[in-house]
């Protein structure tokens, strides 16, 4: 047989501060386990960062209470085939159960009515009756038969004896040595019939030994978990207390946990407005209208405007030294002019015709000087002196500090829209605050249920104490009955079995009086034993049906819901809610919330190692996914529509940029080939030159020597002048037509990308016009979206962690397992274990009662036959005295077989 294990033996002691300490004693001696009180919840709420692993410290796991490989739990399925689970059947018995638990009738009153309603159990009774009556019944039948065989040969004896006698006078007596073979073939055949009931009887003997053995064994189980079943069942409340802490403890923590998320979330999200919000709505519109390509543009125009401003100024600087060097070169000409006009008037009639010839063509003849000045005094040229900056609403615009602050504005949109949002988003953050107050509300909630229910199972024990001290009383008497039946069932059969040894020594006649008395006491126990068989088969038949039936029905446990939430045994009503949400809703003072689940449904889930949170509907009443529903926060709902991006700013980005553009544009129309062709053409150079070679041949035809004279001096002072300033104001003239080429060619460019700068800047501008609202539009809808949405995946990752494995109602599973074990396996087993052993000894003794009497006959037969055998061998009896003994021989041997020795009783 399996027992209990030694760590068992336990001790409930109460320390002061409500404090329970379990004294439990294992191999190495005694150690005590404290249980923490209910502060441990006053502890936790002050505790910021709880801990969400179990504690582990749960004292049913260390004392290994669990089914194992037991002899007697094929009794069960025996009693599940008399009892079977019928619905009609089950209803009464949870019935009865129900008035036995509110005290309307008392244990022997259930058990008579639960007679009524069982013919299995009436079966069972009947057979126990039947089978204990046999032993007596064949006791007397037997006696009765001895009785009259008896008398009725005490009747005719002598009218035999006279016949005999009569019939043998005269006649021959038989021979001494068939008398002696007679004798020895009758021992013999009783002697072989007293090996083959005693072999037989010994057999069942062993048995017997085997099922009084068995008897002990059960009733020392029995009396054993009744004796611990107390301390057991009292670790098993002070373990569901752990469990329940253990739930707080993880649940809270996984609350907790989850809370905190969010709210770092949506602060995170706040925070970064500019990056979640800004810099998407700048990075779509830069995207969709290319107004990123415009500001290149744009900063490629101020790169190539500093290019052509350089040019501008290289240019005017190249005209203003031109302008005075011609100005001096004019003045010279005209002095030159002037001299030659008095020459001409000094030329010899002769000669004049050849002196009128000479002609000088001066500055303003030849249009260079008023070239010069046009080139200098050209308005576009001179706005071109300010490229890039223009007068707009009499107010002076750079176009490179207009860019810049158009680019700053664009690119710094994030954070002038975070700087616009500020109060709304403080609102937002300061709402937060409301969630942390709501799972404050929650714990403290939930710190009262779980308070609540420690104290439910403390009074729990209070409760159940004074059942458990007559369920002490019980088994007390219980052990009692069944040592005392053990005692006289080895008493008697000892007896019996000493009757066979008695035998051995060949004494017959107290071999037999040692049986006829086992067997006389053996009856009369029989029927003792028989009423204590019943008892104990009643207590382990009804217990298995009422209590390990009903908690080994996996997996919808039908007659333990049925006798605890349909309506249950401990409801004192008969509402339809069950005793798990009975038992919630009075922990939680909430009268609203209704738990649908089961018992059955509990026990199977945490068998599953599901959730608690989940198995025992906890979110009716503690709402633990309200906590995390953004209907319950108006007012954070209302501060985050409040955060809106605006798209004012970029309505307005280039609208200065173009005016300036346009300004550039038509202020930049230069003809810049017109001056290049009039210098081209005025070549002052070439002219004091072709003068000078006129000058030389008409000199040379002149006959006149004055003349002649005075035309070289003038030639050679036209030389001068073309030396010394003509030919270094050609090098400024080719100068000015290097630098008109090079700013016409470098003009070309820059009005090829003004024109495409500022049709890259109106094409964004009309896609920003068009587009900024939508685009501004959406991404507030979906940043003010993933703000709420924050609540909602907080909720649903709180809601599968608190349904999922977290906090596991494994443990209670396991007390329930480990009871279980405790009142099926320990308890109920060994008890039909003791009513089965008692059962098979009641058996054997009806099957030995018929052996031994037979024996006790064939004892005294044999016992007569040695006895007779011994008087022929030492005594010569006479022939009267033999024919005597011949005639007593017939009735002797005729009624050897049902006669009794008077002597032997």
């Amino acid at each position: 047989m399996r027992r209990l294990p030694e760590t068992l033996s336990i001790e409930v002691q109460k320390g002061g501060e409500g404090k329970s300490r379990v004294k439990m004693q294992n191999g190495s001696g005694w150690s005590l386990v404290e249980s923490p009180s209910t502060a441990f919840f006053d502890d936790f709420e002050d505790n910021d960062d709880p801990e969400a692993k179990p504690t582990g410290s749960y004292a049913i796991s260390t004392l290994e209470v669990h089914e194992g490989a037991f002899h007697f739990t094929y009794l069960a399925t025996f009693l599940s085939y008399i009892t079977p689970h019928e619905l009609p059947v089950v209803s009464c018995v949870a019935e009865l159960l129900r008035d036995v638990f509110r005290s309307r009738v008392s244990v022997p009153q259930l058990i008579l009515e639960a007679l009524k309603i069982e013919s299995g159990f009436i079966c069972l009774v009947g057979l126990f009756f039947l089978v204990g009556i046999i032993p007596l019944s064949i006791l007397i039948a037997w006696s009765c038969a001895g009785k009259s065989t008896i008398s009725q040969c005490d009747s005719q004896s002598g009218s035999e004896d006279t016949t005999t006698a009569s019939s043998m006078v005269g006649t021959t007596p038989p021979p001494r040595s068939n008398l002696m073979a007679i004798d020895e073939s009758l021992e013999d055949a009783l002697n072989c019939r007293k090996r083959v009931l005693a072999g037989v009887l010994q057999f069942i003997l062993i048995a017997l030994l085997a099922s009084i053995a068995t008897m002990f064994v059960t009733n020392e189980q029995v009396a054993s978990t009744l004796e611990k079943t107390p301390s057991l069942v009292r670790i098993s409340l002070q373990d569901a207390e752990t469990f329940i802490k253990d739930s707080f403890r993880q649940i809270t923590f996984h609350t907790h946990s989850a809370l905190s998320n969010v709210s770092e979330s949506i602060e995170y999200d706040l925070i970064h407005v500019d990056t979640l919000l800004g810099e998407p709505i700048r990075r779509d519109l830069a995207q969709a209208s290319g107004i990123e390509e415009a500001f290149e543009a744009l900063l490629n125009l101020c790169a190539l405007n500093i290019e052509v401003l350089r040019r501008v100024h290289l240019l005017q600087k190249s005209v203003s030294r031109a302008i005075v060097v011609s100005a001096d070169a004019s003045a010279r000409i005209e002095d030159l002019q002037f001299q030659l006009s008095v020459l001409q008037r000094q030329c010899l009639s002769r000669d004049r015709p050849l002196c009128d010839t000479l002609r000088l063509r001066g500055f303003e003849e030849s249009g260079f000087m008023r070239a010069l000045h046009d080139l200098q005094r050209d308005p576009a040229l001179l706005r071109m002196m300010s490229l890039g900056e223009v007068e707009v609403d009499s107010r002076w615009q750079n176009l490179s500090h207009e860019v810049a602050s158009a680019r700053a504005n664009f690119f710094g949109y994030p954070l002038k829209m975070m700087e616009e949002t500020e109060v709304p988003r403080e609102k937002a953050r300061k709402e937060l605050i409301r969630l942390r107050d709501a799972f404050q509300w929650f714990r403290r909630d939930f710190g009262i249920l779980a308070r609540n229910l420690v104290d439910e199972v403390d009074h729990l024990w209070g409760r159940i104490v004074p059942a458990f001290d007559e369920m002490q009383i019980g088994g007390r008497l219980l052990w009692i009955f069944g040592i005392c039946c053990s005692i006289v069932a080895l008493l008697v059969t000892l007896l019996i079995y000493s009757s066979l040894s008695c035998s051995c020594c060949e004494a017959e006649e107290k071999a037999g009086i040692t049986l006829l008395g086992g067997t006389t006491l053996m009856s009369i126990c029989s029927l003792s034993l028989s009423f204590f068989c019943v008892m104990v088969m009643l207590l382990g038949g009804h217990g298995e049906v009422f209590l390990c039936r009903p908690l080994a029905d996996s997996p919808n446990y039908t007659v333990l819901q049925r006798l605890l939430d349909k309506p249950g045994l401990l409801l004192t009503t008969q509402s339809q809610i069950g005793v798990i949400n009975s038992i919630l809703n009075r922990a939680s003072h909430a009268k609203n919330a209704t738990v649908t689940t089961s018992l059955g449904d509990v026990i199977e889930n945490c068998g599953q190692n599901a959730s608690t949170y989940a198995t025992f509907q906890l979110e009716t009443i503690l709402e633990a996914s309200q906590i995390a529903n953004l209907d319950n926060y108006p007012t954070f709902t209302e501060a985050v529509e409040r955060v809106v991006a605006s798209e004012e700013d970029f309505l307005t980005l280039t609208a200065s940029l173009g005016q300036i553009l346009n300004i550039i544009i038509s202020e930049s129309h230069v003809n810049l080939t017109k001056y290049r062709m009039h210098l081209s053409q005025a070549i002052p150079e070439r002219d004091l030159a072709t003068f000078i070679d006129q000058m030389q041949r008409v000199s040379l035809q002149i006959r006149d020597v004055a003349t002649s004279s005075r035309m070289t001096t003038l030639g050679s002072r036209a030389r001068r002048l073309e030396v010394s300033v003509m030919q270094f104001l050609e090098q400024l003239r080719a100068e000015l037509l290097y630098h008109l080429t090079a700013l016409e060619l470098q003009k070309d460019p820059w009005d090829k990308q003004l024109n495409i700068s500022l049709k890259l800047l109106r094409s964004a501008q009309e896609i920003i016009n068009e587009e900024a609202r939508e685009i501004c539009r959406n991404h507030t809808e979906s940043y003010q979206i993933r703000l709420k949405n924050h609540f909602s995946t907080a909720k649903d990752i709180l809601m599968d962690i608190l349904n999922g494995n977290s906090a596991s109602c494994w443990p209670l599973f396991a007390i329930f397992m480990a009871n279980r074990a405790l009142f099926c396996a320990h308890l109920m087993d060994p008890l039909n274990g003791l009513w089965f052993s008692t059962f098979c000894c009641l058996l054997l003794w009806a099957i030995c009662t018929p052996i031994c009497l037979s024996l006790a006959q064939i004892f005294r037969r044999l016992r007569k036959v040695r006895k007779f055998r011994h008087t022929n061998s030492h005594h010569a009896p006479s022939d009267i005295q033999i024919i005597s003994e011949q005639s007593n021989w017939g009735a002797t041997t005729r009624q050897d077989d049902l006669d009794i020795d008077r002597s032997n009783w």
